[in-house]
């Protein structure tokens, strides 16, 4: 009878222990959470979830966390569970309807943001979140308004914050409606007023890199070089890893004719995210300005290697091939281009004048008229079967086709037909 008591109490303990782990993974997952560690809090929020499966709080962190390393679906399926075991919960109703903004589904994220509203309708990030949606949707009215909202409520707020026992700040929330006021601005045009509401931003959460950034987008807009460079240096020393800002700003550079400035930007840019596309377009772009194809070169193979299913790099490569008399390497690019888009037709028009540096004469033709084919309005297409044409001593058929691509606006065709006093304005 004893034994029989003893086994059940253990198996009473066992069970409670089981329990009981849910906190320490919880907690454990939350730490790993906050310390930037998502890899282990992922792991500890599935084993605090394999204690208790009904509890919202873990499937919330869950989403959160998949949120943070860019799972948008899997972080959808974590928040749609929180949902259903926790109905009421604001929180993640906004977010939920954050994740459908970054998915492209703002009609979704609209309707979340209502639902949410309807249960609390003081309750500010979700009506930033609504401003989002509505700015995402381009429905810049009632972005406006939904920010305006969002700011007057956070002063309310704060009134009433300071007037009680515990004070709660409201800036982080104040800021980014500012911050969405002042991007609806740019929108209009009305590059001042952003200003201003980005001021405001700032002076709510000042280390806060966005508006700062946008900050300096607008000082550009505005051609206050001096202000953007500020602003934008403001904006990397707030977030190193904001690789957006840097690309901005090595273009600013480009324009004040700081090109090693702008190849260092470029640089940085790669050294946080090495397979950061635009920086290596931007750097190709540069080099081949400088004619140091080589330096190029190097920069698109980084294109290549980082987006290799996509035809504009092979197309760029291709045309940098051509530029170093590289005909055949430029040929396989080209065709890259196309077998990646069988409808590219500058890429055919790339193929065709790699023929035709080859004295390949019939195949640069066809290569040129397929380039046509797809794009009728391609006029460089145009103007390189025409001067093809010619050269083959078909004078009409080639000038035809040089009248055709001067009225596209093709300057070339245009200098060549002066040049024979050939008119091409139609009447």
């Amino acid at each position: 009878m004893k034994l029989t008591i003893f086994i059940f109490v253990l198996a009473v303990v066992l069970a409670s222990c089981s329990i009981s782990m849910f906190e320490p993974y919880f907690q454990s997952a939350e730490r790993y959470f906050l310390a930037g560690n998502f890899e282990e809090a992922i792991k500890m929020y599935f084993r605090a979830i394999d204690q208790d499966k009904k509890r919202p709080e873990a499937y919330f962190g869950l989403a959160m966390t998949y949120y943070k390393t860019g799972y948008l679906e899997e972080a959808t399926l974590a928040l749609e569970k929180t949902l259903e075991l926790d109905p009421l919960n604001v929180y993640a109703y906004e977010r939920l309807a954050a994740v459908n903004i970054d998915l492209g589904h703002v009609d979704t994220a609209i309707y979340l943001c209502r639902v949410a509203r309807v249960m609390d309708g003081k309750f500010v990030p979700v009506i930033n979140t609504l401003g989002h949606a509505y700015f995402e949707a381009g429905k810049m009215d009632s972005a406006e308004v939904a920010f305006s909202t969002a700011a007057s409520l956070c002063r309310e707020l704060n009134l009433q914050s300071r007037a009680g026992k515990n004070a709660v700040s409201f800036s982080s929330d104040a800021s980014e409606a500012f911050n969405g006021l002042g991007e609806v601005c740019i929108t209009r045009g009305l590059y001042t007023h952003a200003l201003d509401y980005f001021g405001a931003s700032i002076s709510s959460m000042p280390n806060w890199d966005t508006p700062w950034f946008n900050k300096a987008i607008t000082y550009e807009a505005l051609t206050n070089y001096s202000a953007a460079q500020v602003a934008y240096l403001r904006t990397i020393d707030l977030a190193p890893d904001n690789i957006s800002a840097m690309r901005s700003y090595a273009r600013l550079l480009v324009r004040l004719r700081r090109e090693p400035d702008a190849i260092e930007l470029y640089r940085r840019a790669l050294r946080v995210d090495p397979s950061d596309t635009y920086s290596y377009y931007g750097l190709a772009d540069l080099y081949e300005k400088k004619g140091e194809y080589a330096e190029a070169a190097e920069a698109y193979k980084g294109v290549l290697e980082s987006a290799p299913d996509n035809p504009i790099g092979y197309l760029r490569a291709g045309r940098l091939e051509m530029k170093r008399n590289e005909f055949d390497d430029a040929m396989k690019m080209f065709q890259s281009a196309l077998d990646l888009n069988p409808g590219f037709s500058e890429a055919y028009d790339g193929l065709g004048e790699a023929y035709r540096s080859k004295g390949l004469m019939s195949q640069a033709e066809s290569a040129f008229e397929d380039a046509i084919k797809n794009d009728s309005t391609l006029s460089s297409a145009v103007r390189n079967l025409g001067s093809l044409l010619l050269e083959r001593g078909r004078e009409d058929e080639g000038v035809t086709m040089m009248k055709r691509a001067a009225l596209l606006g093709d300057t070339k065709a245009k200098e060549l037909l002066r040049g024979r006093g050939i008119g091409w304005e139609t009447k």
